[in-house]
């Protein structure tokens, strides 16, 4: 019998947990502040500025991001309808700025010179650097310049990064992983290697906002500007 279990489906896994979501993302004691830290990278405005949420969720992030941008344009993308509904019912007051597509953002389109931000939040720690890559070079094309790719992620230090992959590279050689289908799996990167990532595609400038390590929480912002 083997010792691995395999993972839920991405879809699945967020379909199930929706009713609980949000109050589980709140246990982190850091979490109103990250989230301000998060918002403090959008330029405090009025005007329409345009905004692609990946892995957008129910939205946690939106609501601190709408207070100093009130008449931004959002498009959120997610493979969970049922994260997407729980998003549309709390945004129902401002439904008229607020798209939501229910898709992979690795099948999505995301233009040329489009977005004023991107942003990316608790959903890149899924994927491996060479999944990135490509995925971070149609962001820095679908950003205006000057814009900036905002990544707010459940990262590690360097040590427990190479651990975590190995574990995930154990899981693959099982051969119980279905070829094309996304599962929920971490595999966290360091922050060294997540910039790393965004420098390699060609950002102007990469910056760790911050970065906090404990036992029960670990999460890092990093910036990249176009």
């Amino acid at each position: 019998m083997s010792q691995f279990v395999s993972p839920e489906e991405m879809a699945t896994f967020f379909n199930a947990r929706v009713s609980s979501y949000e109050a589980h993302m709140m246990e982190n004691p850091n979490y109103h502040q990250e989230k301000i830290l998060l918002a403090e990278e959008f330029e405090v405005t009025d005007q329409p500025v345009r905004i692609l949420d990946l892995g957008c969720g129910t939205g946690l992030e939106i609501e601190y991001i709408l207070k100093r941008t009130p008449q931004a344009r959002l498009i959120g993308i997610d493979l969970s309808g049922d994260m997407l509904e729980s998003l549309r019912k709390k945004y129902q007051d401002v439904s008229d700025q607020i798209e939501l597509i229910k898709a992979s953002y690795f099948d999505y389109d995301f233009g040329l010179n489009r977005f004023d931000y991107v942003v990316a939040s608790a959903t890149m720690h899924h994927w491996l650097p060479e999944r990135k890559l490509p995925l971070y070079k149609q962001i820095l094309s679908s950003l205006k310049t000057g814009g900036k790719f905002i990544n707010d992620d459940y990262l590690v230090p360097e040590k427990e990064e190479g651990e975590m992959l190995e574990k995930y590279l154990r899981l693959k050689k099982s051969g119980i992983l279905k070829k094309g289908m996304f599962y929920h799996i971490d595999i966290p990167c360091s922050a060294q290697t997540e910039t790393k990532i965004m420098n390699n595609v060609g950002f102007q400038r990469v910056k760790v906002v911050y970065e906090h390590y404990s036992a029960t929480h670990n999460n890092a912002l990093i910036v990249g500007l176009k």
